[in-house]
């Protein structure tokens, strides 16, 4: 009986709202990646793929409970897209993309000599927010390779994720508001250059 209470405690509910979410964003994703609509960048990809799977880590370790699903579901179908991106992402990659790999990957590796859980999460969030910075790149001069809906949604998720949370403290909201950030970025770029290129 107590199992079955805290399945369907109101941070249960929450966590599976947010989860499905992120199922509904990416559907819009994937569609839009299947007919050659939208070009992911491999680099982002691979890192959000690495960073979301750490933040889960530390979410678990923090208490978040439901509210910790939702990374872990977005880590596998980060790591779907990056898998794509061979095959459907863009071609354009340039220095500033480099060394955005290389900063968030010297991040991760940090992440992984050090003992202090939060500064673990604050190295995984940055690394996370390092690796907006080639989508962003490509937003800016490819404003319609990406999905104002995608990344509008994947904001929402995160917002209702705290809902989901058991627990509140920095190793649990640090890397879901970097994320929110990273996603409201990402909108706003795509949004505000539409509108440049468009003439409007």
């Amino acid at each position: 009986m107590k199992v079955l209470i805290r399945l369907w405690s109101m941070e249960s509910i929450w966590g599976i709202v947010s989860v499905m979410l992120t199922i509904t964003a990416f559907s819009f994703y994937f569609r839009s990646i299947f007919r050659r609509e939208t070009k992911p960048h491999m680099f982002s990809w691979l890192i959000w793929g690495l960073t979301t799977g750490i933040g889960y880590i530390g979410q678990v370790a923090g208490g978040a409970e439901a509210g910790s699903w939702v990374l872990g579901v977005t880590s596998v179908i980060c790591f779907t897209v990056f898998v794509l991106s061979f095959w459907y992402g863009t071609k354009n990659v340039y220095k500033l993309d480099w060394f955005s790999l290389f900063i968030a990957l010297v991040a991760i590796v940090l992440w992984q000599i050090t003992d202090d859980l939060l500064v673990s999460v604050v190295l995984v969030t940055v690394a996370d927010l390092i690796g907006t910075i080639p989508t962003l790149r490509k937003c800016y001069s490819y404003p319609w390779d990406e999905t104002v809906i995608h990344f509008s949604i994947e904001f929402s998720k995160f917002l209702i994720s705290f809902l989901a949370m058991s627990a509140f403290n920095p190793l649990t909201v640090l890397y879901p508001l970097g994320a929110m950030l990273s996603n409201l970025s990402l909108v706003l770029m795509i949004v505000w250059r539409r509108k440049c290129m468009s003439g409007n």
